[in-house]
């Protein structure tokens, strides 16, 4: 599929009929919980050892992995994962870059419920925002990193008044410090607007919105490039050891 344009990875991409009984349109897996044969194939489902088999849906299901697989094909990326809104995309992403606490850099002419969680709510996670009045104001922004910095969020299109983020130019500022560009790439969706292609590290979508386009789902995206360096002194959660259920003996001191 990698040759693929983008109509056909848009009906296609993520899924192999061969996988679902080859039914042509993906399956909807109405289940939480997955049989897991032996304790042996548990261990290795559990502990993430066994790809393609799944153990409950709040970690993942297979219809969910196909539309995961099909946006990140659609967009450049790696690697995505599905969450249940817009609003819990960003979260996920915020939360996760910023684990430890620190700064981000981000407009204000944001979506109003990013700007209203940005202001009241990750600051009392000990993650705090500067905020600058045009995200294009270069110098504002390079004055404004610094060691505590994590990030640079921008909207690729801002909700609602449509101003455009340089994403090059802000990629190449944050590369320089080491720092991931995230945008929310919501209104244009991949379809007009592949942001990798131009210097992002990780996309976020409200798929509420235009990518399902039908105004009857709510759901949200976190999409990544898979090219930015997160072994370094900033990130340090991205390479530490995590305690996973099932896989105990490696956790031992």
């Amino acid at each position: 599929m990698t040759k693929s344009k983008f109509d056909t990875l848009s009906i296609h991409a993520g899924y192999d009929p061969k996988d679902h009984r080859f039914a042509s349109s993906v399956p909807i897996y109405q289940t939480a919980a997955f049989g897991l044969e032996n304790t042996e194939t548990a261990d290795k489902i559990v502990t993430g050892k066994l790809a393609g088999r799944y153990d409950y849906s709040r970690d993942g299901n297979p219809t969910v992995r196909v539309f995961e697989d099909r946006i990140a094909a659609l967009d450049g990326g790696v690697d995505a994962v599905a969450v249940g809104s817009g609003m819990a995309a960003i979260s996920y992403t915020i939360l996760n870059v910023a684990e430890n606490g620190g700064r981000i850099i981000a407009p204000r002419n944001i979506y109003g419920s990013s700007l209203d969680e940005f202001r009241t709510f990750f600051p009392k996670f000990g993650i705090d925002f500067d905020f600058v009045d045009d995200i294009n104001d270069f110098k504002t922004v390079k004055d404004l990193i610094g060691e505590d910095t994590k990030a640079i969020y921008v909207e690729s299109v801002a909700n609602p008044s449509t101003e455009i983020a340089d994403l090059e130019k802000l990629a190449e500022i944050a590369h320089a410090a080491c720092i991931p560009l995230i945008v929310d790439n919501t209104f244009p969706t991949p379809y007009l607007l592949r942001p990798f292609e131009h210097g992002a590290d990780i996309t976020v979508y409200s798929s509420t919105k235009g990518i399902n386009g039908h105004g009857n789902v709510i759901s949200g995206l976190v999409v990544d490039h898979g090219t930015f360096d997160w072994n370094n002194p900033k990130f340090p959660q991205f390479s530490e050891l995590e305690f996973t259920l099932g896989d105990e003996d490696s956790h031992k001191q």
